[in-house]
């Protein structure tokens, strides 16, 4: 049954030879170590720019902690500006209440 048929592994080319899919043609010494070279300029371009994306992010990174930092200073003071004035507040409308009780105890005749 299954003994008639046999299992191909290899691609065949249209024309009828096997290909290999990454055949490159031959090719001289001094090309490939062009290759090589313009490689590694590549390898070294793309670290260089990732090194410098990395120190731009850490620079970024800091700027925002120091935003963080003047935000928070900034909130404290206007809490702090609050309470003085809330207290200011409170110690001008008691010193009034007394007043004018001492008014209306006057007018009344009550010392």
């Amino acid at each position: 049954m299954g003994g008639d048929r046999e299992i191909r592994r290899e691609k065949v080319h249209p024309h009828g030879t096997a290909q290999n899919q990454w055949m490159m043609p031959p090719q001289t010494m001094e090309q490939l170590m062009a290759i090589l070279a313009e490689r590694d300029a590549a390898i070294q371009e793309r670290d260089l720019a990732l090194s410098e994306k990395k120190t731009v992010l850490a620079q970024r990174d800091l700027a925002i902690l120091e935003r963080d930092a003047a935000i928070v200073e900034r909130d404290n003071a206007l809490l702090e500006r609050d309470n003085v004035i809330s207290t200011l507040r409170y110690r001008g409308n008691s010193m009034n209440s007394c007043n004018c009780l001492r008014l209306n105890r006057s007018l009344v005749g009550i010392q």
